[in-house]
């Protein structure tokens, strides 16, 4: 027996119980069970669906996931250029730090090199 005929059988049941059992009128009962479930079923499908309040779900509605995703590919291109700018710089200071190693005094005039420091020099002023 498919559902169909189940629910329907299983709302005249219903039927006949609400009506007293009384007897004779299971076809009475089985259309006027139709009838509801038919009824039931528009009722259901005519309903709106409810609206996504901006709190809920708020990342998942559609209209928000492009602007999420060009948020977080905005963010992840900010990293990478900090990134980049930090790795050169440190590249630079280890170029430095060899240069100075190599034994070349120019190159190795202060140890703010090694420390990153200023430093003080004869006429009182702040030499980076």
């Amino acid at each position: 027996m498919n559902d169909k005929k189940q629910h329907i059988r299983m709302r005249a049941y219903e039927i006949w119980q609400r009506e007293g059992y009384s007897d004779g009128r299971a076809e009475d009962h089985w259309h006027q069970a139709e009838a509801e479930l038919r009824a039931d079923f528009v009722k259901s499908s005519k309903q709106e669906p409810k609206a996504m309040t901006p709190d809920k779900h708020f990342l998942l509605s559609a209209t928000y996931v492009p602007l999420v995703a060009a948020v977080i590919t905005a963010i992840l291109g900010f990293a990478g250029v900090i990134c980049t700018l930090l790795w050169n710089a440190h590249q630079a200071r280890v170029a430095e730090q060899n240069r100075c190693r190599s034994g070349s005094a120019a190159a190795c005039a202060s140890p703010a090199i090694w420390l990153n420091m200023p430093t003080k020099v004869p006429n009182g002023k702040l030499d980076s």
